[in-house]
């Protein structure tokens, strides 16, 4: 067995507890009522991304709702950063043109 999936293996029980926590968070981003909460899942990602390593992380305001960014920019392959990173502006603009409607 690789070591990932056995990593995996050994951690599923704590993800899914993380994940269940997460969904707790009442973070209905249609109802004007939750809008604390989807700042607050908002915190909740950006402090996952924080834990896994993820760097220059922020949780950006919009005219809507929050966009939590992130980057981890030592892969090895200079080809797979700039993939990576085009890919990731592009989802981004998707996402504030979504936003914005």
């Amino acid at each position: 067995m690789a070591d990932w999936t056995a990593y995996l293996e050994a951690n599923s029980p704590r993800y899914l507890e993380e994940l269940i926590d997460f969904l707790r968070i009442p973070s209905i981003s249609s109802l004007p009522e939750h809008a604390a909460d989807v700042q607050r899942a908002a915190g909740w990602v950006a402090e996952r991304l924080k834990t896994a390593g993820i760097e220059a992380v922020q949780i950006l305001p919009t005219a809507g709702h929050p966009v939590v960014f992130g980057q981890w920019l030592h892969a090895p392959d200079e080809f797979f950063r700039l993939s990576s990173f085009n890919r990731g502006l592009k989802a981004y603009g998707m996402i504030l043109e979504e936003l914005s409607r």
